[in-house]
């Protein structure tokens, strides 16, 4: 499941921005698929706000959003764990045609 993955960075992103309140909201859902719009509504919102006093600031909270996306783990298809920044740094693979 990707429910704490996603509540982690979202968490991340408004917590960066001073909103403890939004982030605390973020981390309680216990219905996090299907109400986890209403959180974003509001994030989006301080981030909208945020970005018209302190572009700064707003910049700062996305990129922590993307450390801790970054940060996830996740198992390959040989059975490894690794962090996504170091498969997304690792050189990419091509593409192959497979018959099923």
């Amino acid at each position: 499941s990707t429910t704490g993955f996603g509540k982690s960075a979202f968490g991340s992103v408004a917590q960066s921005l001073g909103r403890g309140d939004i982030a605390e909201a973020i981390k309680k859902e216990k219905d996090w698929r299907h109400q986890y719009p209403k959180h974003l509504d509001a994030m989006t919102d301080q981030l909208c706000l945020t970005a018209t006093q302190d572009p700064e600031k707003m910049a700062q909270a996305l990129r922590a959003g993307l450390e801790q996306a970054r940060a996830m783990e996740f198992e390959s298809a040989e059975g490894t764990t690794i962090k996504l920044a170091e498969a997304m740094a690792a050189k990419p693979k091509k593409f192959e045609t497979v018959k099923v």
